[in-house]
């Protein structure tokens, strides 16, 4: 599937937040060498996996609402406090995620014993033999999977998100 990017008007196709030229500038600015290696393919399918990660982890947490029902992304976003355009942030924010998910997957794959319960945590010691299992409990607010955190994007994130009452920051 080729890159259709959101341009702002909520396409209902869109499979990425941002373009290769704008993270090409983007890296070339920082000269982040290991996008420039990337071949334009590549780098379109890094941009892909980069929108589903942030779409998968945070759009659920995103301030306002959608532009348009039918559109394919959770931007554009109607709300007041937020650009009416695509926002710098995300912009930023998908190119960091992307040129790691160039190399590595953003998310790590979950463990799963022979009844389909997530391992959490597996000790198995030998002589005497034993084994302990500490299995995910779920609940609302979970999810299955692994976040691995990535600080340069998700501090740029964090201006996108709806306050989750995490404290008070003082100057």
């Amino acid at each position: 599937m080729p890159i259709i990017v959101e341009d702002g008007t909520g396409l209902p196709n869109a499979n990425s937040f941002t373009s290769v030229s704008y993270a090409d500038v983007y890296f070339s600015d920082r000269q982040v060498q290991a996008w420039a290696s990337l071949t334009t393919p590549a780098k379109e399918a890094a941009l892909i996996k980069a929108t589903d990660y942030i779409v998968l982890w945070v759009s659920n947490q995103f301030k306002g609402v959608q532009k348009t029902e039918e559109q394919g992304l959770p931007f554009p976003r109607v709300q007041t406090g937020l650009p009416t355009e695509m926002p710098a942030q995300l912009l930023k924010a998908t190119c960091e995620y992307a040129v790691r998910a160039a190399s590595a997957p953003l998310n790590d794959d979950v463990t799963v014993d022979s009844t389909g319960q997530i391992i959490q945590k597996l000790v198995e010691r030998v002589g005497p033999i034993e084994d302990e299992t500490t299995y995910h409990v779920p609940s609302e607010l979970s999810f299955v999977g692994k976040r691995r955190p990535i600080p340069a994007a998700d501090g740029l994130m964090k201006f996108l998100l709806r306050n989750t009452g995490g404290g008070v920051i003082r100057n």
